[in-house]
């Protein structure tokens, strides 16, 4: 059979790891995949796919180019998906009855239109969602183009009957007992979760020597992520701290002499490659996410930690406890315990990690491997899709 990935969301190297780790698994499980995205999307996922050795799956892939809308800033977004709900529309009407219809990210402009459109078109449809779920958690005003997202979010996924021919994809076992509350009875049989998938190098690297330990946080930093707490930490350790990724919601570097942002002071976007390469210089990765975060969301984040084998010191949240089953670092209760661990680190350097750590490390990176998730999809949709194939190669 074939699958019909529709995107109209992405630009660029927006969810470039997930959309492309979503594109291997659809082609294991269904032979075939018809891809519709953004010419900026399409270029990043080839050149990704290539760099982890899948560049023997595009061929069975056909490209559709998707017009987005360029524009960033709170109006630009609310244009571009505006635009994405009625393309994404338009191609679920323009799908055919034997394909799997995926949508790689659930637009919640688009999600009223799609439910209703499958209510004639019967189409086999899955939805992945995203971090548009803390949205039905959180306080926003109703004249913000947020509290109108959430607003729809809780009316759809809470009050409105889901057309019976859809299912909803999320990333983590943890998001999926938080989101139980927001559904109604009658939608929540249509929900399941599996691992979030990612692509692992062979060997990851070891990090550079240097004369004194190296910590850091990986992804983009805001305040919803610990920006202020990993800034104030820097002050209250003897060690270099490194950003590796872009700041928002920050731009005065200056007052911050020990923290090095990778991104500079233009807050530059940073190259796939030289991401890595700083991320497996690093000795520790750090997260200060708030402990009240991410109950409804995955992070990424954690799997370029696991990728390149590097262990964490995080502080303890929903998401963190279900990703990091095994210990492959330090779970500290707040900011004060992760200052005295690194300086404890620190002192002790380069005493080298847990052995247990790197152990640890090579098991969750099987199981949160493209090949594994996989076999779980086909699992959780085995009585929905029962044309699907079996993954493994």
């Amino acid at each position: 059979m074939q699958v019909r990935i529709i995107d109209t969301v992405a630009r660029d190297s927006f969810h470039e790891v997930f959309n492309a780790a979503l594109l291997v698994m659809c082609l294991r499980l269904c032979g075939r995949a018809e891809y519709h995205c953004h010419p900026s999307q399409r270029r990043c996922l080839e050149q990704l796919l290539a760099r982890h050795g899948y560049a023997g799956e595009l061929p069975r892939v056909a490209f559709r180019s998707v017009r987005v809308v360029r524009r960033e800033g709170p109006a630009g977004w609310i244009c571009r998906y505006a635009a994405a709900a009625l393309r994404s529309g338009w191609r679920l009407v323009r799908s055919r009855p034997d394909e799997l219809v995926v949508f790689n990210y659930n637009n919640p402009l688009a999600l009223p239109l799609l439910n209703l459109l499958n209510r004639m078109l019967h189409r086999r449809v899955l939805i992945v969602c995203h971090g548009e779920l803390e949205l039905l958690a959180g306080r926003h005003p109703w004249w913000r183009a947020s509290g109108w997202f959430a607003r729809i979010l809780r009316r759809t996924f809470g009050r409105k009957r889901l057309d019976r021919n859809m299912r909803f994809c999320v990333l983590g076992q943890s998001i999926l007992h938080n989101l139980r509350p927001y559904l109604s009875e009658a939608n929540a049989p249509l929900f399941f979760a599996v691992d979030h998938p990612g692509f692992f190098d062979e060997t990851p690297a070891s990090p550079s020597p240097h004369d004194t330990l190296h910590v850091g946080t990986v992804g983009q930093l805001t305040p919803a992520k610990g920006l202020d707490r990993i800034l104030r930490l820097s002050r209250r350790i003897p060690v270099p701290l490194t950003v590796v990724g872009r700041t928002y919601g920050f731009h005065d570097h200056a007052r911050w002499p020990g923290v090095r942002f990778v991104a500079g002071t233009e807050n530059r976007f940073i190259p796939r490659e030289r991401f890595e390469q700083e991320t497996a210089a690093l000795d520790y990765v750090l997260f200060a996410y708030d402990p009240g975060s991410y109950r409804l969301t995955a992070s990424g984040a954690i799997l370029d930690a696991l990728n390149l084998g590097r262990p964490v010191i995080t502080l303890r949240n929903d998401y963190f406890d279900d990703v990091l089953r095994l210990p492959v670092g330090y779970v500290v209760d707040d900011m004060e315990e992760m200052a005295s661990l690194i300086r404890r680190l620190a002192a002790e350097y380069p005493a080298g990690t847990d052995p247990q750590f790197t152990e640890n490390i090579a098991r969750l990176r099987r199981e949160f491997a493209v090949e594994t998730v996989a076999e779980r999809l086909r699992e959780a949709l085995a009585a929905f899709v029962p044309e699907l194939k079996n993954p493994q190669r």
